[in-house]
């Protein structure tokens, strides 16, 4: 059994975070826009790599991936073995075509 006074104690800890996100977070550029920002590539497009783009794009740089596999395998050996994040992935990437 957990000590209950832990709770309290947790709860704010996530309230803390939470308002950290708001405040702290950046908010990602509109789609299409030109970025004023250097451009990062990035190679291979595993979990890791889509990841990494995504938070690069969040801060506002223009990423290109690169990846020798097929569009099919996004996302690495997990996504390939996990269809839920296959969908997923495939539609991140749907929206830069």
């Amino acid at each position: 059994m957990a000590n209950i006074l832990t709770y309290p104690i947790l709860l704010a800890f996530q309230i803390w975070q939470y308002l950290l996100a708001r405040i702290v977070a950046p908010n990602p550029p509109a789609p299409g826009k030109k970025l004023k920002r250097p451009r990062i590539a990035i190679v291979g497009a595993g979990l890791t790599g889509v990841a990494a783009a995504s938070h690069c794009v969040g801060h506002g740089f223009d990423v290109t991936i690169f990846e020798a596999g097929p569009r099919e395998q996004l996302g690495g050996i997990w996504a390939v073995g996990c269809p839920t994040i296959t969908s997923q992935l495939q539609i991140l990437m749907s929206f830069s075509e």
